[in-house]
């Protein structure tokens, strides 16, 4: 069982409204305010509950299997000269060590928006989303794997509400006659707030094995 999955991150631009005298000015001269809002949620004190649910083969059906990731921002690093935002990531309930999920304990990331793309400190570029081009990620000893932002937003809908979101599909092409695997992970994220469900794959199997669902979140 091999494992493929990724990340994303994407910046909006919100201006406000200009002073009552902007109508009488050049637009060279109009002042606006402009804030960033990271599309990932990239903020501190930004936090989101998540539950994993694992596919019944027999009925096809996704039960709670009670692995439960907690995810906060906690704080800014300067890392080589870039500033980070520290994540933190406690789960529970995975003392059977199922498979794409998070083992139980805590683990940290150092996360970064950069032109829309969400970036680890290890300069892994996690998710694009400003480009619906096939992406190369990784060749393995059989397959070559491919990110690919879907052109189409999705409707996406889990037990913290509904939400419009983008879909970024993670995929295998056959090395040996250059065939797509049946296989295929999905991210879906939704603007200013972030991860709001993964589907976990083997390269194998059409139908996913895991989802990740979001469950509850706090956006400051």
């Amino acid at each position: 069982m091999k494992k493929v999955s990724f990340f994303l991150i994407l910046v909006l631009i919100v201006s406000c409204s200009k002073n009552s005298e902007a109508e009488e000015s050049s637009l060279e001269d109009q002042k606006s305010i402009v804030a960033p809002v990271s599309f990932y949620g990239l903020k501190e004190g930004n936090s989101w509950v998540y539950k994993s649910f694992r596919r019944n083969r027999e009925t096809d059906s996704y039960e709670d299997i009670n692995v439960v990731d907690s995810v906060s921002v906690l704080s800014r690093e300067i890392i080589d000269g870039e500033t980070f935002f520290k994540v933190r990531t406690k789960t529970t309930g995975n003392e059977k060590g199922i498979a794409f999920c998070n083992p139980n304990g805590t683990k940290y990331e150092f996360l970064r928006d950069s032109l829309g793309s969400l970036i680890n400190d290890k300069g892994e570029i996690l998710f694009v989303n400003n480009t619906n081009d096939k992406i190369f990620r990784s060749e393995r000893v059989e397959f070559e794997v491919f990110t690919e932002l879907k052109e189409e937003a999705r409707d996406i809908t889990t037990e913290a509400g509904e939400f419009k979101t983008l879909d970024m599909e993670t995929y295998a092409i056959d090395l040996k006659d250059s065939k797509r695997l049946p296989g295929k992970d999905n991210d879906y994220y939704s603007p200013g707030i972030g991860l709001i469900l993964k589907k976990y794959s083997t390269v194998s199997d059409s139908k996913h094995l895991i989802e990740r669902r979001l469950q509850s979140y706090t956006i400051k």
